[in-house]
């Protein structure tokens, strides 16, 4: 995930870096089920704040892909082959890890388990992205010359489509997939494409502080929605079937684009320069790929955020799960340096052979 940025900002780079504690935040509310009627009317605070907290991680992959509109993806050979080792490097760290543990092993599913964009281990984001690079030489061409106008009304025609067939109706034909997917991305990288020309044209004028309270609000009222929802129809949501769930979870849910899109203005409106935080952002796609392993998120990371939950009071369990959340990203962020080490070792090798 590699962009050839102009200017090193760490304002975006802070972005990346919060929008990966989200997405943490997003797989911890996994753990737990939707809060019911029961648990409302016992607990209404705490049920709403779960939902929020979901509402509010739900769609944080997106900023990622927004970012890479904004700057524009450029192709290398380098940065494609850093980001498919760092995949592999992980799968395989993580596969022979699982295997120790578990004293079993299959050279079959070793094979199938390191493609790095076999759909498994929770690598759609990974497939989509590869999708979109492979994608983002013709769409940068017709952004180059495309108005800011045509943009705006091409972007409109788009989100009309994926809201009413790609969420109201899940039209699978289209491949929207509910936002897993290379054609949503399409969407978010010529929305982030269309957000540069904005700001580079002083359309965006209010301060940073109306955005926050825009993105808070929409979060605050799409948790409300749901939890009233919940209450008043005492109906037990699960994501089986074309339900009320299926479409506050989905990716292209409106008001989550535009949560997403308003948290990335605010953060356009930052300025920041750090070369701690350019640092650690250069690592946080680590966090990604070893908390969501499907060897190590449902019977690991999941099963130990449940632990918690049972085993500690409210605000104690709260704590614990914060705590663990910041251990997890730190642990991902330096144990990268290893893989950072080892990918600069070989590519340098291979560099040498190519211009013997």
């Amino acid at each position: 995930m590699e962009n050839r940025i102009k200017v090193r900002e760490s304002n975006f780079e802070l972005l990346r870096i919060v929008a990966m504690f989200l997405v943490i935040i997003a797989h911890v509310t996994f753990a737990f089920t939707i809060p019911t009627f029961e648990m409302i009317t016992a607990k209404p605070i705490s049920s709403w704040s779960l939902n929020f907290f979901s509402d509010l991680s739900l769609g944080s992959i997106h900023l990622f892909v927004l970012i890479s509109g904004y700057f524009g993806i450029r192709i290398k050979l380098k940065s494609l082959l850093s980001l498919l080792f760092q995949v592999v490097f992980y799968l395989i760290i993580i596969y022979f890890a699982v295997m120790l543990i578990r004293g079993e092993g299959d050279v079959k599913l070793f094979i199938k388990t390191c493609l790095p964009i076999n759909g498994t281990n929770g690598n759609w984001f990974i497939a989509a992205y590869l999708g979109l690079m492979l994608l983002s030489p013709i769409l940068n061409k017709w952004l180059e010359h495309i108005s800011l106008k045509d943009l705006r009304n091409y972007l409109i025609a788009f989100y009309l489509v994926v809201f009413v067939w790609g969420w109201i109706f899940i039209n699978p034909f289209l491949g929207f997939n509910r936002g897993y997917s290379t054609m949503a991305f399409i969407g978010l990288y010529c929305l982030g494409h269309y957000l540069r020309l904005l700001s580079e044209n002083g359309k965006l004028k209010r301060s940073k502080y109306f955005y926050l309270m825009i993105s808070l609000s929409l979060c605050a009222f799409s948790a409300l929605f749901l939890t009233l929802f919940s209450f008043f129809t005492k109906e037990v949501l699960t994501m089986q079937g074309n339900n009320v769930l299926v479409h506050w979870t989905s990716h292209v849910y409106p008001i989550r684009i535009m949560f997403v899109t308003s948290l990335f203005i605010l953060f356009s409106k930052i300025s920041l320069r750090s070369r701690f935080v350019n640092w650690i952002s250069s690592s946080v796609l680590s966090v990604y790929l070893v908390h969501r392993n499907e060897d190590i998120y449902w019977p690991y990371f999941r099963e130990f955020v449940r632990w918690i939950n049972a085993n500690f009071e409210q605000t104690t369990a709260v704590l614990y799960i914060s705590l663990f959340i910041i251990l997890v990203f730190i642990a991902c962020i330096l144990f990268d340096q290893v893989r950072i080490y080892i990918w600069n070792r070989v590519w340098n090798f291979g560099q040498r052979l190519t211009h013997k």
